[in-house]
């Protein structure tokens, strides 16, 4: 199996491939990008969660008139296992994918 040109890395004792610290650097961007659009989706929810508590305590809606109901609170639990399962297999399939055979 051809590994291509080999970098050494100070902060590891053996020597990588460059498709490897591909790889590796690839791993971790996709962790940022979801870690952060999660954190911003929780930012903007728990704003929500503040903005519609002081509309409540100032009478200016209804209680029935709530932002964040049922279908909210089930939507993001659906929409966030939909996503950590796609991130899981299309990180899975990336990192170990095996050699086709031409």
């Amino acid at each position: 199996m051809a590994q291509g040109p080999v970098i050494e890395l100070e902060s590891e004792s053996r020597k990588l491939s460059v498709h490897e610290v591909m790889r590796k650097n690839f791993f971790i961007y996709i962790l940022w990008v979801f870690g952060t659009s999660n954190a911003l989706v929780w930012v903007l929810i728990v704003g929500m969660v503040v903005a519609e508590h002081n509309l409540l305590i100032g009478k200016s809606i209804a209680p029935g008139d709530r932002i964040i109901n049922s279908n909210v609170v089930m939507t993001l639990l659906g929409a966030t296992t939909v996503q950590l399962g796609a991130a899981l297999i299309a990180i899975t399939n990336f990192l170990f994918k095996a050699e086709r055979q031409s």
